[in-house]
């Protein structure tokens, strides 16, 4: 989109990428496996049960998420008289990062 094109045109353009762009998030959706997300649902309850540590991680953009989902199972599902979820967001922590990196290796 130039700075000299018509505003119609980039109406139509926003348009398009926007259409683009929705029609790409469908096709992530549709491509979600269900039965996946069940094993991981029931991954975390089992170790909410068992008092287990849930680590949680992300790249990028993703280490916020992973931050937010972290926050999320911490302290956005406590229930007075109700153990919490153990939930460690990995990314928090630039110092055990590191340290993970430098003993088990970066990759």
């Amino acid at each position: 989109m130039s700075g000299n094109a018509p505003k119609n045109q980039k109406t139509q353009s926003l348009k398009g990428f926007a259409s683009h762009y929705l029609n790409e998030v469908r096709q992530c959706l549709d491509e979600i496996r269900l039965d996946e997300v069940e094993k991981i649902v029931e991954m975390i309850h089992a170790a909410y049960l068992n008092e287990r540590n849930v680590f949680i991680l992300g790249n990028g953009g993703s280490a916020s998420t992973a931050s937010h989902f972290a926050t999320d199972l911490g302290n956005g599902t406590a229930v007075d008289g109700r153990k919490r979820f153990r939930a460690v967001s990995l990314v928090d922590n630039i110092a055990l990062i590191s340290a993970i990196g430098n003993d088990l290796g970066f990759e």
